[in-house]
């Protein structure tokens, strides 16, 4: 009985098939849809045709958004509230800006209290920079210091006036017979490198070296 889902509708269920096939996510056809050739959209039928109206209509679409100048986008991205291109620069500038008291605090954590030494630390890093972007970096405790009960535990390396001061911080036990770093370290600005030790003993071991740099190397 037609209506009813009798063998009447059939012909029906078929030809809509065939007007809107199946299609999984990535627009393919799906397994029943490809593998019946009645249910593929051919070419000049009228799926085909509103197919290709619609693969029309969504690129003239995406060519007007390309074609947008743009300080108009730059209007409409601060209307939303998104950071203009000035400001932008601004906040990046700031953010390049070490805290005053960052490197100093983090010195005072390290020392606890202790005075540091002046001697048995080897800090080797250029005084020019010719590539602040990658600055090579190395500190070793003197092996003379180094014996079976007494070793270097820890090892930092601060650059002070980066935005984040603290560059390295290593372990070492005593199986490690030395203690040495080497690293690369990224500058904002010409300044100080630090570096600081802490013996088993309880001694803290300390080194300084200014580095200046011709272009800060956070902006590379």
């Amino acid at each position: 009985m037609p209506g009813h889902g009798g063998p009447a509708d059939e012909p029906t269920f078929r030809n809509m098939q065939t007007l809107h096939p199946l299609s999984d996510m990535s627009g393919r056809p799906d397994a029943d849809t490809a593998s019946s050739p009645s249910l593929r959209a051919q070419p000049g039928t009228v799926h085909d045709r509103g197919r290709r109206s619609l693969l029309a209509a969504g690129a003239v679409a995406a060519g007007a958004t390309l074609a947008l100048p743009l300080r108009a986008l730059a209007q409409a991205s601060s209307t939303a509230g998104v950071l203009s291109p000035e400001v932008l620069a601004k906040r990046q500038a700031e953010m390049l800006l070490a805290h005053p008291d960052a490197v100093q605090n983090v010195i005072t954590a390290f020392v606890d209290g202790r005075k540091p030494k002046a001697e048995g630390l080897l800090l080797d890093v250029a005084t020019l920079a010719d590539n602040p972007s990658a600055v090579p970096v190395r500190v070793s405790v003197d092996p003379s210091l180094i014996t079976e009960s007494n070793w270097c535990e820890e090892l930092i390396i601060l650059a002070e006036k980066n935005p984040i001061p603290l560059a390295c911080r290593m372990y070492f036990t005593p199986l490690a017979g030395v203690a040495e770093a080497a690293v690369r370290v990224r500058l904002a600005r010409s300044q100080a490198i630090h570096a600081l030790a802490r013996m088993k003993d309880g001694q803290i071991l300390e080194a300084r070296k200014d580095v200046t740099v011709a272009a800060s190397g956070c902006g590379m």
